[in-house]
């Protein structure tokens, strides 16, 4: 999954509310109240999600310290806007293998076929257009969570 920085004012904002769990202020809080913080700043993990995170972050101490948090909260793009989370979630759904990555033949099939007003083969490719892609086992792959910033009027890399 790859990181995507957060604003400045999001890592301030992140780190007042991680201080508010660090009671001892030795700067790491538990892995229950990583789930807590998580919370706080308005995502929703599920109960599997959460006992993932707990075992990525957590240490042998269960203790969690602000660095995983950040690259944690990165990866959960916490940054996005609604908008742009729903088109990710959106693609999401055909991203059977979770890897972040669509095949570019699937995603214009299934532009062109879902939906009330299914947009055009011309129109998909003026969308794709906005986006990069790499090659991987011989069929270009796009980075959907790029093409959804895109979309929403973010800078691509």
């Amino acid at each position: 999954m790859s990181e995507e920085a957060l604003s400045a004012e999001k890592i301030s904002e992140l780190k007042a509310h991680f201080a508010s769990f660090d009671k001892e202020g030795n700067g790491l809080i538990s892995s229950d109240d990583l789930i807590a913080l998580l919370r706080k700043i308005g995502l929703n993990p599920t109960k599997s999600e959460c006992s993932n995170y707990k075992s990525s972050c957590a240490s042998d101490n269960n203790l969690v310290d602000f660095s995983e948090i950040l690259t944690l909260v990165q990866n959960l793009g916490w940054d996005r806007s609604a908008e742009e989370q729903a088109i990710i979630n959106a693609f999401a759904e055909f991203d059977v293998e979770k890897t972040g990555y669509l095949e570019e033949s699937l995603l214009k099939k299934k532009l062109c076929s879902l939906g009330e007003d299914q947009l055009s083969k011309h129109e998909v490719d003026k969308l794709l257009s906005l986006t990069s892609f790499h090659t991987e086992g011989g069929s270009r792959q796009i980075n959907y969570k790029e093409l959804s910033a895109a979309l929403c009027g973010k800078p691509t890399p």
